[in-house]
């Protein structure tokens, strides 16, 4: 039997009925005959059920005079797809149109890929969004099929740049992947929702079961909680069953991490590290509004986490990840060429010195639709504007109205007092992949009102999580009325 069979019978992962696979490959017209490469192809199983469709070419792109890159869709029945994962296992590769001569494959034990951030797996997978997916990974060992990509920078990200074109697969970090066949069978079993306790010290779980399950399967629960590498908590206990049940974890001042574990066959059939955000209460002076403001009293978890941030953004300018911006192109036009690339759904910025004029710079040129942006600033702004707070929030107000038949993002623009936290300026594409987990950040080096006028490096920050947290953080203490620069509140 093959490995991946006991996986595909209805009710372990899901309940699949059909398969769709997309398969990127190369023409290569150096060779005569010409020569075609797998680049990557996928099958992803599904509950559809099955109806005999033909291959669907997705068009072709050039690269060059010596290469052709080409998409192409098929649709296969349960037995077809295992009649080709078959083939693979016992490399009968044929002149066929899925199965590819010339290749060196290695078939990798079964992996769960969860949809968490920060898995770069997930970016070459079919909408890995809620419970994860377990794949069937054939990897190619010989990669001498790409050295042509390899050895030439330009032509790797042309070759990166054609397929993001055409399908949200991003390779600019997965070119490891390049050669190599994956089976996705994306858990449909189960789904869950999380909810902390009134006290903040255990969690409930909400259990939405695929309603096709004639029997509930044995579950345990196993949940963790760290701080670096030190762990506060481990808790493990039985599945009672029930559509919730409550999970005692001890303070959760800390990033959880969350496994449901299938007893029979022994399979991880969730993960997730759930958060749960405090109300945070922000008191505001009457007579002066700027410089009253409270600060919530650090405990524990913020002094460790302050040093464990402060740390790893200082060890940026040391990261070997630095990436200079082209000599015969703006900084401010490379950000917008970020932006289009990344920034289709979110983009967040943090500058303490920004103001509406680096806003309209950076995005009115773009024509990019149903963007959400969350810009921060600072009171260190207002030094610029040589203005109170009250007159500088008014000031951008009255700027982005006027220009707003140019500017018609999603927009939210707030003002902080955090100067001991807000010292940096970043990028954040919290989902610069189709799927939300395709987290990428940038360090700019300098503030956007003098991003072409000082010597700075666009950096990609390899911590982006730890950002989009301080981000996050700062923005929930923030998120107030008095801080509002834009929209307006409408009271």
């Amino acid at each position: 039997m093959l490995p991946i069979e006991e996986l595909l019978k209805p009710g372990v992962l899901g309940f699949y009925n059909s398969c769709e696979a997309v398969q990127i490959y190369l023409i290569d017209k150096r060779e005569n005959p010409q020569k075609y490469i797998n680049v990557y192809t996928i099958f992803t199983f599904e509950e559809k059920e099955y109806i005999e469709l033909d291959k669907e070419h997705g068009g072709r792109k050039r690269i060059d005079d010596d290469f052709t890159l080409c998409f192409d869709k098929h649709y296969f029945s349960l037995k077809q797809s295992l009649d080709i994962f078959s083939k693979l296992v016992h490399s009968e590769f044929e002149e066929d149109y899925i199965v590819l001569k010339g290749s060196s494959l290695k078939l990798l034990s079964k992996q769960y890929i969860s949809p968490d951030e920060g898995n770069r797996l997930n970016t070459l997978l079919k909408n890995n969004f809620f419970s994860g997916s377990y794949i069937y990974e054939f990897f190619e060992e010989d990669k001498a099929n790409f050295d042509y990509f390899k050895n030439d920078s330009e032509k790797h990200e042309k070759l990166v740049d054609r397929i993001l074109e055409v399908l949200p697969l991003d390779f600019s970090l997965n070119d490891d992947r390049f050669g190599n066949y994956v089976f996705q069978l994306p858990i449909t079993i189960l789904n869950l929702n999380y909810h902390a306790n009134d006290t903040f010290d255990g969690f409930y779980i909400d259990f939405y079961w695929n309603n096709k399950l004639d029997t509930i399967p044995e579950c345990s629960i196993t949940n963790t909680i760290k701080i670096e590498h030190n762990f506060l908590s481990n808790t493990i206990v039985d599945y009672d069953g029930s559509e919730t049940q409550f999970i005692d974890t001890g303070p959760l001042d800390k990033l959880s991490n969350s496994l449901i574990w299938r007893r029979n066959p022994n399979l991880l059939v969730y993960s997730c590290c759930p958060r749960f955000i405090r109300k945070i209460k922000v008191i505001i002076g009457e007579k002066d509004k700027t410089d009253l403001i409270k600060e919530k009293p650090k405990n524990y978890v913020d002094i460790i986490n302050s040093t464990i941030t402060e740390n790893q953004l200082n060890s940026q300018e040391n990261k070997s990840s630095l990436l200079s911006t082209n000599k015969q192109k703006s900084s401010m036009a490379f950000l917008q060429e970020l932006i289009k690339k990344y920034g289709q759904k979110e983009v967040f910025i943090i500058d303490p010195y920004l103001s509406y004029k680096e806003l309209l710079s950076l995005f009115s040129p773009l024509n990019l639709a149903n963007v959400k942006i969350k810009a921060m600033t600072s009171k260190k702004v207002l030094s610029n504007f040589s203005s109170g707070m009250e007159e500088f929030m008014e000031i951008n107000r009255n700027n982005i109205i006027l220009h707003r038949n140019n500017f018609k993002y999603n927009m939210e623009f707030i003002i902080t007092d955090y100067s001991e936290k807000l010292h940096d300026r970043f990028l954040i594409f919290p989902n610069a992949g189709q799927s939300n987990s395709n987290l990428k950040a940038y360090s700019l080096g300098t503030s956007l009102n003098s991003i072409d006028k000082n010597i700075h490096i666009i950096q990609e920050a390899t911590n982006g999580n730890k950002i989009l947290e301080l981000f996050e953080e700062i923005w929930s203490e923030f998120d107030e009325p008095e801080y509002k620069i834009w929209p307006e509140n409408q009271q």
